[in-house]
């Protein structure tokens, strides 16, 4: 998500994944998933109140 933000925003990214070719994916295969986000875009649009104090408190 990272890179593909990034080549939106007309940057040039490089992605190394420890994975094989054939585990597309990666790490988020591994992760099944999982974020941890702080503050980000989508909560700030559907107005939920996050900050980095309030991540830590949970």
């Amino acid at each position: 998500m990272a890179a593909t933000g990034l080549t939106r925003a007309v940057k040039r990214v490089t992605v190394v994944d420890q994975e094989p070719e054939q585990n597309v994916g990666g790490q988020t295969f591994w992760s099944l998933g999982g974020l941890f986000l702080v503050d980000s875009p989508g909560q700030r649009r559907l107005r939920i109140r996050d900050c980095l104090d309030l991540a830590r408190q949970d």
